[in-house]
């Protein structure tokens, strides 16, 4: 049941997502090297409902994450035993636009630094490094928009079925 999930997910959402096979194998790294993933299930989060990103719940609403989730993930390197969350795909949203928002003011006050003085050579790698941060983070929100187009297709899916259905 879990594999047949993965199998539809990558289905739909590879003509989607650019160098989705690759940013699949880089999930799967995360995933098979994260310190929260205990017996095949996130100890990490809890599940508020069921999402295409999450294979499997079990009685205690934790799951078997489907690599993407373990991409966009934002806390693959953070310990912290005791912390659990609840994981909603919209929290993820939420979190990487107040990231893109946080850099993109850094960028502007370094443009600024830059402008008075061009010739500082740190403030011109941080730039660089936030520009790289940037990317990364704008594909993130690319990907958690697909995930939520799915999704809301999906259930328009199946309450035109159940509209359309005689009991």
């Amino acid at each position: 049941m879990e594999k047949f999930r993965e199998l539809i997910v990558d289905l739909a959402l590879s003509k989607e997502i650019n160098n989705y096979e690759e940013i699949l194998e880089e999930g799967r790294k995360k995933r098979d090297s994260c310190v929260y993933l205990i017996d095949n299930t996130c100890s990490r989060y809890i599940i508020k409902k069921d999402s295409i990103l999450v294979e499997w719940i079990d009685k205690n609403h934790r799951a078997t994450p489907h690599p993407l989730l373990c991409y966009i993930c934002p806390y693959y390197s953070i310990r912290e035993e005791d912390k659990r969350d609840v994981l909603d795909i919209f929290d993820l949203y939420l979190y990487y636009e107040n990231e893109k928002e946080a850099v993109e003011r850094e960028l502007l006050f370094l443009d600024r630094r830059y402008d008075e003085n061009p010739f500082q050579l740190p403030v011109k790698r941080r730039r660089e490094d936030l520009i790289i941060f940037l990317e990364d983070i704008n594909q993130k929100i690319n990907i958690i928009k697909r995930v939520i187009k799915m999704e809301s297709n999906d259930v328009k899916d199946i309450s035109t079925k159940d509209e359309g259905s005689t009991v």
